[in-house]
């Protein structure tokens, strides 16, 4: 609009240039310019976080989640003595989803691992549980479960909380930090927008004044 308006306005005063017209056209041009690389910049630090740090956080959550409802299925599977069977179902759904939900972001590279490991080691200890239970040694099962121990599977579930709750804390806070920098990049380029729209229109009403003062 900025560059039409040079035009009509110097063919109907038969003068080249208006240099408010053309300031106002510079400063529009460099300002949009500048902010259209820090939104551009804006949009790649979200995309990163989209992809990064938030979905690590997510990956991590749900996984804890689904880990806590396992954990819940398996002292109702004992609770039950010998018909829970339907629980531990649940308990396998719940946590081979936990697993591919790790696996995954650790192949993504978001992840470490070393929740899906803390997982796999907390499973192993379960199937202990269950051999106990399974051949009619429930009392045997029910101690196994309710231990402190250092080896026990509660004390495995416990590092395996420990670690999840530590990737969702870091990831979350990475996740925090780095979209309030995006947010920062994108109220910087509005503030730069509106600041050049009103230079520019002064320039331009300044220009045009200038124009018609000729003809006064």
């Amino acid at each position: 609009m900025l560059v039409l308006s040079q035009v009509w306005l110097a063919r109907r005063t038969h003068r080249v240039l208006n240099v408010g017209l053309a300031a106002a056209t510079a400063v529009v041009l460099v300002v949009g310019v500048v902010g259209t690389v820090l939104l551009s910049q804006a949009s790649a630090r979200a995309h990163d976080v989209r992809t990064g740090s938030y979905a690590a956080t997510l990956a991590a959550s749900q996984a804890y989640a689904l880990a806590n409802e396992a954990k819940s299925a398996e002292a109702f599977t004992l609770i039950q003595r010998g018909s829970g069977q339907a629980y531990e179902e649940e308990f396998v759904a719940a946590t081979d989803d936990a697993a591919q939900r790790l696996d995954a972001a650790a192949s993504e590279g978001v992840l470490d691992g070393s929740g899906a490991q803390a997982l796999d080691a907390w499973v192993a200890r379960h199937a202990e549980i269950r051999a106990l239970d399974d051949e009619g040694d429930w009392d045997g099962a029910v101690a196994l479960a309710t231990s402190t121990d250092a080896d026990s599977p509660n004390a495995a579930f416990e590092e395996f909380s420990a670690t999840a709750r530590e990737d969702i804390e870091t990831n979350a806070a990475a996740t925090r930090d780095d979209l309030a920098s995006a947010g920062t990049g994108s109220a910087v380029a509005g503030w730069l927008l509106l600041a050049a729209g009103a230079a520019a229109a002064l320039l331009a009403w300044r220009g045009v004044t200038a124009r018609l003062e000729e003809y006064r």
